[in-house]
């Protein structure tokens, strides 16, 4: 049986390259998520708005050391909800129950357990292709494509997110964008969405709804959008 450490955090991992053990050696190193599927948010709060901003938490993710955090798609990259702050332009202030209209900090208990469990139960076990864990994106992120400075735009839905041997965190959707088969987490015709050429921005659901449309400015919703904040990103 796996050996599990004093976190919950099995210490025999598997690779499926080999069939060789292998443990992360960065601490930090991610490699378990948990999706947030009862609608929780992150609160923010932003120098340009008197009420915090409220962005829905995509997953929560275990890191080798133990911790948890949350985790949210913003403009380039995948961010931690906890550390995102800029002195001029705001921060993070906690999480939110939209149900219960409960603000809170710490990380749900149950999250907690279930993040734990299957690090243990799973001991880590990666694909073939190297990849931990797939997840589906259930906040309606998309990915905002501009090859011509914005002059013209595309949209693509990410399906999902892949968690791979090293830690990394990839954000799936399908090259054609106007696929017609059902869309499901593992799909191989999904690819890396940061690599179909013209990435620019990931997107939450209500601002690629307001681009499609086209009830808004795109040059003022962009300008919006990088103004924001300029968060730290979890890479």
């Amino acid at each position: 049986m796996p050996s599990i450490a004093g976190n919950g955090i099995s210490q025999n991992i598997i690779s499926l390259f080999n069939r060789k053990s292998w443990a992360p050696k960065n601490k930090s190193q991610i490699i378990r998520l948990s999706p947030e599927i009862d609608g929780l948010n992150m609160l923010y709060a932003n120098t340009q708005n008197e009420d915090p901003i409220k962005l829905k938490i995509l997953c929560w993710a275990l890191n080798k050391k133990g911790d948890i955090e949350a985790l949210i798609p913003w403009l380039q990259k995948l961010h931690i909800c906890r550390m995102l702050k800029d002195t001029k332009k705001g921060h993070w202030l906690g999480y939110f129950n939209q149900q219960k209209n409960h603000t809170f900090i710490d990380i749900p208990i149950h999250k907690e357990k279930e993040l734990h469990s299957a690090a243990q139960y799973f001991s880590q076990s990666c694909n073939i292709n190297g990849i931990v864990q797939e997840i589906p994106d259930n906040i309606g992120t998309h990915a905002l494509y501009s090859t011509d400075h914005f002059k013209t735009i595309q949209l693509r839905p990410i399906i999902s997110w892949q968690l791979n041997h090293t830690g990394d965190i990839e954000a799936m959707a399908y090259q054609e964008i106007y696929h017609q088969m059902m869309a499901l987490p593992g799909d191989d015709q999904l690819t890396f969405a940061q690599k179909i050429d013209g990435f620019q921005y990931f997107l939450p659901h209500l601002i690629a709804k307001q681009i499609e449309s086209k009830d808004t400015h795109m040059q003022a919703l962009l300008t919006k959008l990088t103004t924001l904040w300029n968060p730290v990103s979890i890479n």
